[in-house]
Parts: C-alpha cells; sequence; structure tokens
C-alpha cells in the first residue's frame, strides 16, 4: 500500500519488500500503466527504482499521481 505523498519534497511512499516503505521520486518511476476497469478512482500499476537497487511493482490512484504532489 502506497504511502503519503510529501508535496514539499515531491516524493512518494512506496512499499518495498527488504526496507518497508522507501520515498521515491517521480523520476524513477520506470513504467506508469493505468489498470483495465478501473475508472473512478482510476488506479495504476506503478514500476519503480528504488533505493535498495531493485524496481518494485506499486499500485497508485489518480489523485496521488495527480493532485497530491502539489499539495491538494
Amino acid at each position: 500500500m502506497m504511502g503519503p505523498v510529501d508535496a514539499l519534497t515531491g516524493t512518494f511512499r512506496l512499499p518495498c519488500p527488504s526496507a518497508g516503505m522507501c520515498r521515491v521520486r517521480l523520476s524513477s518511476f520506470r513504467e506508469i500503466e493505468q489498470l483495465a476497469g478501473t475508472a473512478h478512482p482510476a488506479v495504476f500499476r506503478v514500476v519503480f527504482a528504488c533505493a535498495c537497487g531493485d524496481e518494485h511493482l506499486a499500485l497508485v490512484g489518480h489523485g496521488a499521481l495527480d493532485r497530491a504532489p502539489l499539495g491538494l
């Protein structure tokens, strides 16, 4: 499960199997794909490069990608 987005630093808190939760910048996202069948709210499958050196998968809601980085 995704944690809160820090609008001040522009980082997302995403799950890491080895470290628990990690802070990830949008530039660390490697793939973003909207899941079929989800529209309101849309849910996206995100593959991101983690500080542990691996790439991980997370599910992120539309609001977290769209408005949360702006602090709204």
